[in-house]
C-alpha cells in the first residue's frame, strides 16, 4: 500500500463536503489516508477509535455518499478514482474482491453499487477499459523512484550543470594557489579565469623607523616581563 495519498479539490471543496461537520470531514481524510489502492478500508471502526470519531460521523459520510458501506463492515471511498491515479507497476489490487465485484464505475470516476447500474453511464469495475482509464501508464520510468518530487523553483538546470562542469576545473588548482585563484575570480568572469601556476611573490619586508623599532622593543619587553611574572621565571 502506498504511503502518500492525494485529494481532489473537486470533491473536498464542494458544498456537500464542506457542509458536513468538521469531525466527519476529518474522519474522511483519515479513512482515505489508510485505504488500499482501490479505496477500500477494512477496519473503519479501529480508525474511528484512533482519531476519536463518533458513530454519527461515519453515518454522515455514508448518508452523504462519500463512503459506500458493505454488510461485511468494509467501506470504500466513493470518489477514490477521482482522488488518486496509481501507476500500474505500483498498483496492488484490494483483498476485498467480493465487495469490489459489487461495484461499478460511473463516467465521472465515482463508485456506485451494482444494483444502481443503469447500463448507460456506469461500467463494471472489472472491465478492461475501466482499469486502463483509472491506472497510470505501466511503463517504468528511468529516474530514481525513491527521490522526492521537488520542483526546481528558481534553481535552473543550466546553473546546476555549470557548477558541476566547473568541479574538474577546480580540482586542477593546487591547494597553495587557492588564494590567488579567488582573487582572480573576483576580478574576471569565470570563463576568463586563469589557473595560477606559481606562488605569488612575497611582498618586500617593511623597513621600520627608529621610533617604530623603539616601540616594538618596549612592547616585547613588556610581554617578556608579564610572562616572567605569570610563570615565576
Amino acid at each position: 500500500m502506498a504511503q502518500r495519498r492525494m485529494f481532489s479539490p473537486q470533491i473536498i471543496d464542494s458544498d456537500a463536503f464542506l457542509d458536513m461537520p468538521v469531525t466527519a470531514q476529518a474522519l474522511y481524510f483519515h479513512l482515505a489516508m489508510r485505504a488500499d489502492d482501490d479505496g477500500f478500508v477494512g477496519n473503519p471502526k479501529k480508525i474511528m477509535r484512533m482519531v476519536g470519531s463518533q458513530d454519527d460521523d461515519i453515518k454522515v459520510l455514508i448518508g452523504k455518499r462519500f463512503l459506500l458501506s458493505f454488510q461485511s463492515g468494509v467501506v470504500v471511498i466513493k470518489h477514490w478514482l477521482i482522488h488518486n491515479l496509481i501507476r500500474l507497476d505500483r498498483y496492488h489490487e484490494t483483498v476485498y474482491k467480493k465487495e469490489k465485484s459489487l461495484l461499478g464505475v460511473r463516467d465521472n470516476g465515482g463508485y456506485t453499487e451494482s444494483e444502481k447500474i443503469d447500463g448507460i453511464n456506469v461500467k463494471q469495475i472489472c472491465a478492461p477499459e475501466v482499469k486502463k482509464k483509472n491506472l497510470a501508464t505501466k511503463c517504468q520510468p528511468n529516474d530514481n523512484q525513491m527521490a522526492p518530487q521537488v520542483r526546481l523553483g528558481k534553481v535552473r538546470l543550466g546553473k546546476v550543470r555549470k557548477i558541476h562542469s566547473s568541479q574538474k576545473y577546480l580540482e586542477k588548482i593546487p591547494y597553495r594557489n587557492y588564494r590567488a585563484f579567488l582573487i582572480n575570480a573576483l576580478k574576471r568572469d569565470f570563463s576568463e579565469r586563469e589557473i595560477p601556476t606559481e606562488k605569488p611573490p612575497d611582498p618586500p619586508p617593511k623597513i621600520l623607523t627608529p621610533g617604530e623599532k623603539r616601540k616594538r622593543n618596549e612592547k616585547l619587553n613588556e610581554i617578556r616581563k608579564n610572562l616572567k611574572t605569570k610563570y615565576q621565571i
